[in-house]
């Protein structure tokens, strides 16, 4: 709700510091139907009401909400860095693609490494399907064709698998579905796990434990 009055400690809070909205309507989207709440966009200070069946949801209704808010405040405090990539896994997927093809002009050696850092992408979109109760082999399989006929900002969808011959293919688009991932945190990820990969394979030999010493009785 927007036009609400900032409060810092929930002992302090009354309705009349919640604010208003502008409209509430029911909308669905594929076969989901969600209210939505519409505000005033030009309001600096909003209340978000979050509603659950147990207290541990409600929880995670919170997590969610302030690793957003904090998404957002990492893009604009980066500068330059501010740009964003479209998400549901889109990202992933196309590094994955563009990898197994890079890997077929390599060496066999090379070519083993570059295929394995390139199916390492995976986990992130097979897990967003997962999470969505989604065909994990289905909607890789198809994700992976729509990548490789040009299709870069195509991801996991919100809702369900939609077939690529239904024409409700704007569910996987990324960017017109507006969602996206923060192009500081992915390269953060990204190099992160890149560098621990090398720590790791950077040793080479195995140290073998030395055997406790013993006393022998004769």
């Amino acid at each position: 709700m927007s036009g609400c009055v900032m409060c810092h400690s929930l002992d302090d809070l009354v309705p009349e510091f919640a604010g208003v909205v502008v409209s509430v309507d029911v909308i669905k989207i594929a076969k989901h139907e969600f209210t939505k709440i519409t505000v005033d966009p030009h309001q600096k200070c909003s209340t978000l009401m979050l509603r659950g069946s147990t207290i541990e949801q409600c929880g995670e209704y919170v997590r969610h909400c302030e690793d957003a808010i904090q998404t957002v405040y990492n893009v604009h405090k980066s500068g330059v860095d501010n740009t964003f990539l479209p998400g549901g896994g889109s990202f992933e997927i196309e590094a994955m693609v563009s990898l197994k093809a890079f890997s077929k002009g390599v060496n066999a050696l090379q070519k083993t490494g570059v295929g394995t850092f390139a199916e390492s992408f995976q986990i992130i979109p097979k897990t967003l399907c997962q999470n969505a109760s989604l065909d994990i082999d289905s909607t890789m399989d198809e994700l992976i064709k729509k990548h490789k006929n040009g299709l870069c900002t195509y991801g996991v969808p919100a809702c369900h698998f939609v077939s690529s011959t239904s024409g409700e293919q704007d569910e996987y688009d990324m960017v017109k579905s507006s969602v996206f991932d923060s192009y500081v945190t992915k390269l953060a990820v990204l190099k992160t796990a890149t560098d621990i990969a090398c720590t790791i394979l950077r040793i080479s030999d195995i140290i073998p434990a030395k055997p406790a010493n013993t006393i022998q009785i004769k």
